[in-house]
């Protein structure tokens, strides 16, 4: 193993449990947003997001909340002409930008004045793009990103 290849830390779960729709919506955008964390479901209460879950795993079923199975099913349909999706379809909000930003050639400083955050932030963006994508460093990702960003662009 390369000693100078740091491995991103994995990203934390949250469940949101509220009985608002909107605010639910609105915490799970903004927890997407962030480095490190994903929305791996929601319910309205703590009895839905206990009872539901708890039942379907101890029959041996998996449990997805329907905002993420609606989420699944769209990706699901909504896939290219030649029926795979685009891994960059996994990609939260912001690190679709950051990885816009890399496919326009900005560095790291770059891409961190632009979106005003810190270097160490885009750094952590970037390692879970890589680990996305499952590329090796920096350099396959800036090619692949400036690859997408021209068939984006030619389309």
């Amino acid at each position: 193993m390369n000693a100078n290849k740091t491995e991103p830390p994995p990203r934390a779960r949250i469940l949101l449990v509220d009985d608002h729709p909107v605010l639910r919506r609105g915490l799970a955008a903004i927890l997407e947003s962030e480095a490190g964390l994903t929305v791996c479901g929601e319910a309205s209460s703590g009895r839905e997001a206990v009872v539901a879950a708890a039942r379907a795993v101890l029959q041996g079923g998996v449990y997805l909340s329907p905002a993420m199975s609606e989420k699944i099913l769209i990706r699901m349909t909504a896939s290219d002409t030649s029926g795979q999706s685009s891994p960059v379809d996994s990609f939260s909000d912001r690190e679709l930008q950051v990885f816009a930003l890399i496919g326009e050639g900005l560095g790291p400083s770059d891409i961190a004045q632009r979106l005003h955050l810190s270097v160490k932030t885009v750094e952590t963006y970037r390692a879970n793009l890589r680990e996305k994508l499952d590329l090796p460093d920096a350099g396959a990702l800036r090619q692949f990103a400036v690859k997408w960003m021209h068939e984006r662009s030619s389309s």
